[in-house]
Formats: structure tokens, sequence, C-alpha cells
């Protein structure tokens, strides 16, 4: 009784703060129908929470619910809640954080909606507006999410383990390094904020993809403040017509492909929360924090293993780049075993002329990934680079299969690859490449 008290005196007060200076807390239409068991309260539920189903175990949750087209769909349902509605903490804990990390810069806000429109792996997102009327999102990172990350990421053993489950047949430890590296960096939303800077001056104007500003204002290491867009959910694109989720497909297709051989970055989190359908269609791209930069040695691996298996095709010289890239560890493993082992992964940029991406294609390619009684398993490493690349490219094509995504996708990748720099065949391609000569002028 005297607890309930404290905190309803607790959310008065902090309430009470809000309205002094100005910023109106909406109540949302929805707050009351909330499940509280799925709701934080206490930082201590924060620390529960995100030990149990935040952090790495939420984004391995979330890659899982969409990068297999063949789970059941009772086992997609479960896990997709992972993907844009992770449990959320209540209004009056978000708030405080808000304020603390704010303090008088709170007063830029006029106001603020209680409920949460997505819960991610770290945080929550509430939609506000500025003194201007300008819509806002508000990215709230959970109260000690850092602290509990850390620890979780220090038991070093059992991240392992939990890696030899997902990837039987590889050596762990440069996967686990790089994946704790990469996650450090997402709970600095400072990082994050600037990323998704360099993405949004990178994008500016594209005729069909967007990537909302940050405002650095009102942008701290627990707080990330952004351009409000609104669009439709990823899963809207199930009820669009067949050129118009092919087309989905190509934008998705060509943000990944671009930023890594124009910005030599990649958009880390390729899961259906992180993705927003706007009429056209054009696709914005939010959540950056799961990013990466590569060096120009790295693409010049990337290009290197591209040009040896579909520019010019050459089985010895395939072999080299996959064994100097560290793909492939041990030198018992003939040219043709490395040829055939590759090959799902090249499979659609081989493919002359119009192909649909099926979800049979993209199951067989994660079972390829990760089936440890294949031959050449004992052979294979995934490097550093390799370990954001493919989550990505089995992110891309599982996303693509849901889409039945049909393209032109070897002549759309060499438009884009600058070691090509083909002429576009597609109406997407000639859109950019007028925006690319208007940006020039």
């Amino acid at each position: 009784r005297a607890w309930q008290l404290g905190r309803a005196a607790s959310g008065v007060a902090i309430r009470d703060s809000f309205r002094r200076l100005g910023v109106a807390v909406r109540r949302g239409p929805a707050r009351e129908e909330l499940d509280a068991r799925r709701r934080i309260r206490t930082a201590d539920d924060v620390a529960r929470v995100v030990a149990g189903m935040r952090g790495l175990v939420t984004k391995l949750a979330q890659m899982a619910s969409y990068v297999d087209p063949s789970l059941s769909s009772e086992l997609r349902a479960a896990l997709s809640q992972f993907q844009a509605d992770a449990p959320s903490m209540d209004a009056e804990l978000a708030l405080h954080t808000l304020a603390a990390e704010l303090g008088e810069r709170v007063e830029l806000i006029a106001s603020i909606d209680d409920t949460p429109v997505a819960s991610a792996s770290i945080g929550q997102v509430h939609r506000a507006e500025l003194r201007d009327g300008t819509p806002i999102a508000i990215k709230i990172q959970f109260p000690d999410a850092a602290e509990v990350i850390d620890r979780d990421l220090a038991d070093t053993p059992s991240l392992l383990r939990l890696l030899r489950v997902a990837f039987p047949q590889l050596s762990t430890e440069s996967i686990a390094r790089e994946l704790a590296e990469r996650i450090r960096e997402e709970l600095d939303y400072r990082h994050e904020a600037a990323v998704q800077a360099i993405f949004a001056r990178a994008y500016s104007g594209h005729p069909r993809i967007l990537v909302p500003r940050p405002i650095r204002a009102l942008t701290t290491r627990r707080v990330l403040t952004s351009e409000w867009v609104e669009g439709l959910p990823f899963a809207s694109a199930a009820t669009r017509s067949d050129d118009d989720r092919s087309a989905i497909g190509e934008v998705l297709f060509r943000f990944v492909f671009r930023s890594l051989y124009r910005l030599r970055r990649y958009h880390g989190d390729p899961h259906p929360g992180n993705y927003l359908i706007l009429p056209g269609p054009r696709v914005a791209f939010v959540d950056f924090g799961f990013s990466r930069r590569f060096s120009a040695a790295e693409l010049e691996t990337f290009e290197a293993l591209v040009r040896a298996r579909v520019v010019h095709p050459d089985r010895h010289a395939f072999a080299t780049a996959v064994r100097r890239a560290g793909l492939v560890v041990r030198d018992d493993v003939d040219d043709e075993t490395v040829w055939r082992f590759f090959s799902p992964y090249y499979e659609i940029l081989e493919k002359p002329g119009q192909w649909r991406v099926t979800r049979e294609w993209a199951s067989a390619l994660v079972r390829h990934t990760f089936d440890a009684s294949n031959p050449i398993s004992p052979s294979l490493n995934v490097p550093p680079a390799f370990v954001v690349v493919q989550r990505i490219n089995l992110g891309l094509y599982a996303l693509l299969a849901e889409l039945e995504a049909c393209r032109p996708w070897r002549a759309i990748a060499e438009d884009i690859w600058p070691f090509v720099a083909a002429e576009p065949v597609t109406e997407i391609g000639r859109e950019e490449v007028a925006w690319q000569n208007a940006r020039r002028i």
C-alpha cells in the first residue's frame, strides 16, 4: 500500500514538473488496454526484462522471427513481438528518464504521448511535438540497460555457448567480439544519432528512400530525438500489388548495397520493425544503432569476391579471394568445393533477367548457412566484417521472400556496383540516376 502511494505521488510529481515546463503529457487512447504483464514499472523490472529478453537475446529473437520463412506460423507469431513491440516501460519511468536526460531542454517539447508507439531491444519510442507543432519521435533508453548488457556481454562463456548453438560449425570467438562491439556502440544514442545523420545526408531528397534527421539538441546518451515519419508497418506491404511489393523489395536491395559500396556502411538491423512503407511506394529506414563502417581494405575484399564470382567468373580466383578473406581457414579444401559451397549466396546475382525471390529459396539459404553436417563446415570461419554482412544478407533475402519480390537483381546490382556502373534498367534505377545528377548541380 505504501509503495503504491509512493508510486502514485512520484507519477504526479513527474507529470507536474512537465506541466510547469509547459510540456503536455498526452494520455494515449490505448493506454488502458496495455497488458500490465508486459509493462515495466520500476528500474528493477528493467534489469529483469533486459537480462532475460533484451540486448543480444532480443536481436537473435528478432532475426529468428523473419530470417527463415519456413518457421511455423505459431513460432513466427511468438517471436514477431520483438520486431517493434517488445515489453515497454511504464509512462512515469519513461518521462522521468527523459526529464533527467534533457534537463531544461525538455521545454523545447510542447507535448508527448505517454503510450509508446514501439519498443525495441533497449529502448522505446514516443511521439511528441515541438513548440512550433513539428511532430518528432523520441527514443528513450531503459534505465540500467547499459550496465545490464555490459554484465551479460562480460559473461563470455555463456555468450559463446549461445553462439555455438546458433553457429555450431564456426569459430564463435570472433563473432562474439564483433557483436559485443556493435551492441556497446548501440547503447550510446549519440553514436546512433551521428550514424543516422550520415545516412540522412547521403539519402536527402532520394525519390524512394527516406531517413529521418536526428535532432541533436534533444539527443543524449539515453535519449534520441528524430523527425517523425508517418508510415505503415512493413507487414502492410502484403496487401499491395505484386508490382508494389517488388518495388519495395528493390528499394530495400538498393539501400543495402548502395550503402555498402557508396558509403562503406551498413544499416545493420534488417528486421521489419525498422521499415515504414510510404506512398510511392517509398521506404523510411529507422533505428541506426546496430551499424558498422567498413575499411577500404574490407570493401576491396567484398569487391574481389564479387568480381571473381559474378563479374568475371573464375573458380581459382574466387577460391583465392575466399581464403584471403578468411572465410575458409584450411588449405585442404579444393577450389571446386569452395565454389559449390558459396554458390547459394550468389545465386540471386548470377541469375539473368527477372527472378522472383521465394520463401523456399530463402529458407534453403538459411538451412545451408547453419548446416553443420556439410563436409566443408570444419574449414569455415566468419571474420568480423562478415558477421554484420551475413546478418544483413540473410535478413534482406528473407524480407524479399516475404514480399515475393521479382526484379532483375543482377542488372540492379550492376548499376549499384561502382566497379561496373552499368546503365539502370528499372524505373527506380533511372530515378536514382536523376537524383544523383540533380545533387551534382
